[in-house]
């Protein structure tokens, strides 16, 4: 993890280099899916396994692979109050939000079995509290799906970008680009109180150090 963090020639003068703690999870984690993509592509699958596997590649397997581990954690949040244990019975709880996350399904198997999460039994975990406490932060605001979003953002994370488009039109402005991405009832800062979450807050805190973007959010929501 830390070279890619740290990068190139930075590396032999650590002493001088702030890496964050979120800069490690986000490395750490994308690792992890890389990982878990080259695993399970090396298994011998059945035929629906490896329809289900190129879909992922398709649709990109690691960033498939953090959106999973951000839904659950979201649903853990909420649907448990952050109880880190999840039991799924594949009877019992066939009509609940636990489906979408541990039913059989080839292409939810496939990312679970590459996502950092443990099994015991009919029970389910991350392999560390931290990590469920990060992805939950990605519920709260995930920079790729923020770019990818509106890729007019650029300007706000520190990318030039030409303030008309290619047919002439002007850009949409900074201001309007945060006012449309402001959370809706369904956010966790919706919904979620984070008081008595060091973790979560020292993640946020880092978050917003990097991302001007989110800073605005959050004042957005504060002003409104």
């Amino acid at each position: 993890v830390l070279p890619r963090v740290v990068g190139g020639g930075r590396i032999q003068d650590l002493s001088g280099t702030k890496i964050t703690r979120v800069e490690l999870y986000d490395e750490f984690v994308e690792q992890w899916l890389e990982r878990g993509k080259r695993r399970v592509g090396e298994n011998e699958p059945s035929p629906q396994a490896k329809a289900a596997f190129d879909t992922l590649l398709d649709g990109g397997f690691t960033q498939t692979g953090i959106d999973f581990l951000k839904r659950l954690a979201g649903a853990i949040y909420k649907e448990q109050a952050g109880h880190p244990v999840v039991e799924y019975s594949r009877l019992r709880d066939k009509e609940t939000w636990k489906t979408a996350f541990f039913s059989r399904d080839d292409e939810t198997h496939l990312l679970r079995e590459a996502c950092p999460l443990i099994r015991n039994g009919n029970q389910f975990r991350f392999i560390h509290q931290s990590l469920l406490e990060y992805c939950f932060t990605l519920a709260v605001f995930d920079p790729q799906e923020s770019r990818s979003l509106d890729p007019s953002l650029g300007l706000v994370y520190g990318k030039s970008v030409d303030p008309t488009s290619s047919d002439g039109k002007q850009g949409v402005p900074e201001e309007e680009s945060v006012s449309n991405q402001q959370p809706g009832v369904d956010h966790p800062l919706i919904w979620r109180s984070f008081v008595g979450e060091p973790s979560i807050l020292a993640f946020l805190a880092e978050r917003v150090q990097q991302e001007p973007h989110f800073k605005r959010q959050l004042q957005g929501m504060i002003e409104r």
